[in-house]
């Protein structure tokens, strides 16, 4: 008995470190684009507390949210971490991190972040030359990515973001990967 005791201290020991080492995801985009998140701490900012209510409140319970707040329709919301939020009527600018995200609807306005962002989300389908003749790589994630890849999960001091699809792999039923 004393043995299986013992062996059983170090699953328990991992699980703990696994635990203590887990950190939630700084911004979060539902699988179809159409709502995005952003934490800064207890806080939950939302692009629209219209859309997928059931997605927002079980963001809010996973990530332990004491308050979900909106994006601005137009001004600045300062983070705790010097991020920011920046929204006009047609598109919002996030920068959490080393991450700068345009998010919005508007075609004109996306466009014009393509010279600013180091991301572009919508969820309406750009297309894959969406930012031609930008001299940067701008990484799009826009209708055509979330019916392929699902939700996004953005964290900081992590390179690249993490989607539904990594996590669960290519299925069946899924899309054949590219």
């Amino acid at each position: 008995v004393g043995k299986w005791r013992l062996l059983s201290l170090f699953p328990i020991g991992v699980a703990i470190l696994i635990a203590v080492m887990y950190r939630a995801p700084d911004i979060v985009i539902s699988s179809e684009g159409n709502v995005m998140m952003v934490r800064d701490g207890e806080i939950g900012y939302f692009s629209t507390l219209r859309k997928e209510r059931f997605v927002r409140e079980q963001w809010a319970k996973h990530f332990e949210l004491e308050d979900s707040k909106p994006f601005p329709r137009e001004g600045n919301i300062q983070l705790s971490d010097e991020g920011k939020i920046s929204c006009d009527r047609r598109v919002c600018r996030i920068e959490v991190g080393d991450k700068k995200i345009s998010y919005g609807s508007s075609y004109d306005a996306l466009r014009r972040d393509c010279a600013w962002a180091e991301y572009l989300v919508s969820p309406k389908k750009l297309g894959r030359k969406f930012c031609e003749g930008v001299p940067k790589d701008v990484i799009l994630y826009d209708g055509w990515f979330f019916e392929k890849n699902g939700a996004v999960a953005f964290s900081s001091g992590e390179e690249f973001p993490v989607t539904s699809r990594d996590v669960r792999g290519w299925r069946p039923w899924s899309r054949a990967p590219d």
